[in-house]
């Protein structure tokens, strides 16, 4: 609700039995849809010196 509330997708509700909810992007929402890729693309890139430094964090400070 707070990204529709933010103009960011759009809910479509149908009568239907089961109740059905459709979502969708607004054009804001959609401009939203090249960082978010981009974003996606350096954690699969970066996702693993992330963890490795978090293990060497936690490693350490335990010593």
């Amino acid at each position: 609700r707070r990204l529709q509330s933010n103009g960011l997708i759009d809910r479509q509700r149908y009568a239907e039995a089961p109740p059905r909810v459709e979502y969708s992007l607004t054009p804001l929402g959609r401009t939203l849809q090249e960082p978010i890729a981009m974003l996606t693309e350096w954690a699969q890139a970066h996702g693993e010196a992330l963890v490795d430094f978090q293990e060497s964090t936690a490693a350490n400070q335990t010593h």
